[in-house]
């Protein structure tokens, strides 16, 4: 039986990624790293908007940034999102 704290993590994460755009931004970000403005550009979405997706997705620990002049460059954190991709790809 899965313990209550994972329960709670999990569901977190799922309501964080029932999103169209932030399952956008974690395949493309599944394929390496990408700073806001390539972010914007693939995923044919505002850059605002780009930023508020991330920020909800830091905040969930499922991406991780790290900066480079005056660029920020955002990556997946492990293979939690990768294996969410993985199933949705494969089930719908």
């Amino acid at each position: 039986m899965l313990d209550k704290k994972i329960l709670l993590k999990a569901s977190q994460c799922l309501k964080t990624m029932a999103h169209p755009a932030r399952l956008k931004i974690a395949d493309v970000l599944s394929r390496g790293e990408r700073n806001v403005k390539e972010l914007s550009e693939l995923c044919r979405t505002p850059h605002n908007q780009i930023c508020e997706h991330l920020k909800l997705m830091r905040h969930c620990g499922l991406v991780k940034q790290r900066k480079e002049g005056h660029f920020v460059y955002y990556s997946l954190c492990g293979d939690k999102l990768k294996a969410l991709l993985s199933c949705v790809k494969n089930n719908f």
